[in-house]
């Protein structure tokens, strides 16, 4: 890693960047990418066996251990970006390409997710995620321990939207280089409705909260650019103190350009 010293930069020896370094030649002689995930594959227990070997059930999925009679949960729980999924991700050569982390939890290990974790967790970090990840480090935009609850909580949910148009657009990549059009439209129409559900999503969430700053920061930096009819919707639902906090004169200040303009 580059450091400076003196004035001058030097590099200093990374024990993690050099373990990673490490395990990419190990996945390498595997035939995985470099951080341990078969690209090429179908089934879940073949992508992720550069950390996975165990038993897999009939259908390419890793068993950890026994089912869990009490969830009637016949493997173990996925967690995705920190979201737990009610059943595994469905496309794993969409996915697949940009997990950047892969933990397998056993035992005490996964006592954190209580009983849905009794079969064992399999956490996928994404790009998506590590990009919220670094986020959060960041100081928040609004202030106070509710909106920070409430920007967490819609976070989650923004992930998930993220992570669906990431994989869409890997489909539509495949596809082009397979000059496929007909499938390029498709997985662009999804696109589409993926991100007009995330708009949607966003504005709702907004209303909801209309009594908090979070209301106009999210429509001012998160859907800013929708059709004025939905942010007017929101500002509406305003009450007279959020309109006169920072991202409420913000927000509004947009809306009235945009109606200027538009």
């Amino acid at each position: 890693s580059p450091v400076y010293i003196d004035g001058k930069i030097t590099f200093k020896k990374n024990d993690a960047l050099t373990d990673l370094a490490v395990k990419s030649k190990h996945y390498e002689k595997m035939g995985l990418n470099e951080w341990g995930i078969d690209i090429n594959t179908d089934s879940w227990a073949l992508a992720l066996r550069g950390h996975f070997r165990g038993p897999i059930s009939p259908d390419g999925l890793p068993i950890l251990f026994g089912a869990n009679s009490i969830l009637n949960q016949t493997g173990p729980l996925w967690v995705v970006d920190g979201t737990p999924l009610s059943k595994p991700p469905s496309s794993v050569r969409s996915l697949s390409p940009i997990i950047r982390g892969v933990k397998i939890l056993k035992y005490g290990e996964a006592s954190l997710y209580g009983a849905r974790g009794a079969s064992g967790v399999i956490e996928l970090t994404t790009l998506s995620g590590i990009n919220n990840v670094l986020n959060s480090k960041k100081s928040f935009n609004v202030k106070g321990k509710r909106n920070r609850e409430l920007m967490i909580e819609y976070q989650k949910f923004e992930n998930l939207f993220k992570l669906k148009i990431d994989m869409l657009k890997i489909q539509k990549k495949n596809a082009s280089e397979n000059n496929n059009i007909f499938r390029m439209d498709s997985f662009q129409n999804e696109i589409d409705k993926t991100l007009l559900k995330n708009y949607l999503f966003t504005a709702n969430f907004a209303i909801r909260n209309k009594d908090r700053e979070i209301a106009p920061y999210l429509a001012y930096a998160k859907i800013g650019d929708a059709n004025t009819s939905l942010l007017d919707t929101i500002a509406l639902s305003l009450s007279p103190k959020i309109k006169k906090s920072k991202y409420g004169r913000k927000f509004l200040n947009l809306l009235n350009s945009r109606k200027k303009y538009d």
